[in-house]
């Protein structure tokens, strides 16, 4: 291929090499195969590192490949041009084709890699030379366990609770001991060290949170600490994905309206029924782990509102402008029951749900 590309860019240069490389030009294809077939038995047996390297050579050689063809196509272009065309009647409007950007090869080198061997000429001799210094840079242990380690020790702390911000930070940990584990690293030795590095990554109140769940005078474990954490992002989700076209109010008056203001700020500086937080019912994690039958047996025990989840009225009484997002009848999102027919909420026993939507409410109406 070495050879074609030379004789093609002399044919550019110099018409009275074209004929040259127009006879040359027809074994490009079986240069190609032979490669090909090398190329394959080579990565039969390399590593996941050596695969990556051996693609990129792979991509250069097709670069010279295209690049061949390129010329035979500008050469043949330019023969068809001056050969003697018959006459035609010219165009009424000349046609602009839209503009295609075609995806980069993936094996393409970029950045940093790119600057390893951009200078090298593109030869076949030059192929081991490329392999081995990309070699060299990229299967460099000790950088790549640093540049693991410090990804997670450097990452930013939470600044807020939510759930988006968790996860990222989640994923931080989980990506990066995972491929120090995969490098030959004893992390699940690393316990302790994990662990702190991550709480310290925490909120304080999320940190409190935590401790909670673990009074024991065993230290905690680092796993602990992910699934808590996980399951904590599922409940964030769960209370504060809401929907507008599932949480519209009913028409109430003025009044009304007032009086929910008023006793929502009793409610959320009261403490929790189920576990006697300072939080909303509708926001408790030991509440929203409950079926729908057990959500509203609770509620009914307590003597709470069936559709604000609050204490001091009763359904007929409630003040809220809110209704269930399924169907719209009057009682709280997390006791819809998936059925034809519901049990009334004030004398009728608990009914048998035939699905257990939990369906996410907002934190202060349904």
């Amino acid at each position: 291929m070495k050879k074609i590309d030379q004789y093609s860019m002399l044919a550019i240069d110099n018409a009275a090499q074209t004929s040259n490389f127009l006879v040359r030009y027809p074994t490009v294809r079986q240069v190609v195969g032979d490669f090909e077939k090398a190329h394959l038995r080579i990565i039969q047996d390399a590593t996941d590192d050596e695969f990556a390297v051996e693609d990129a050579i792979r991509d250069a050689f097709g670069r010279m490949r295209f690049a061949v063809i390129g010329r035979y196509e500008t050469l043949a272009a330019a023969e068809r041009a001056a050969a003697p065309q018959p006459s035609q009647p010219a165009p009424l409007s000349a046609i602009r084709l839209p503009k295609i950007d075609l995806p980069k090869f993936e094996a393409s080198l970029s950045g940093e890699a790119l600057g390893v061997v951009k200078n090298l000429p593109l030869t076949a001799e030059n192929y081991v030379i490329a392999y081995d210094a990309l070699r060299e840079r990229y299967q460099n242990k000790r950088k790549l366990a640093t540049q693991y380690w410090r990804s997670f020790v450097h990452a930013k702390p939470l600044v807020a609770d939510t759930a988006e911000s968790l996860r990222a930070l989640l994923d931080v940990f989980t990506e990066n001991t995972r491929a120090l584990q995969t490098m030959g690293y004893p992390v699940e030795a690393w316990d302790s060290v994990l662990l702190n590095h991550l709480l310290e990554k925490l909120t304080p109140t999320l940190r409190e949170k935590f401790e909670a769940t673990h009074i024991s005078a065993e230290p905690p474990r680092y796993e602990q600490l992910t699934n808590f954490l996980a399951g904590y992002c599922t409940v964030l989700a769960a209370v504060l994905d809401t929907s507008p076209q599932s949480n519209k109010p009913t028409a109430q008056n003025q009044s009304s309206r007032k009086a929910a203001s008023t006793t929502s700020l009793v409610a959320q500086n009261a403490a929790c029924p189920k576990c006697g937080e300072q939080h909303l019912l509708a926001k408790c994690p030991e509440f929203l782990k409950l079926s729908t039958k057990d959500r509203h047996n609770f509620a009914r025990g307590q003597g709470l509102c069936l559709n604000c989840l609050r204490a001091g009225h009763n359904l007929t009484n409630c003040p809220s402008s809110w209704t269930c997002r399924s169907c719209q009848a009057k009682h709280h999102s997390f006791l819809h029951f998936e059925q034809a027919s519901v049990p009334s909420p004030a004398n009728a026993p608990a009914a048998t749900p035939v699905d257990d939507p939990a369906a996410p409410g907002d934190t202060g109406g349904n």
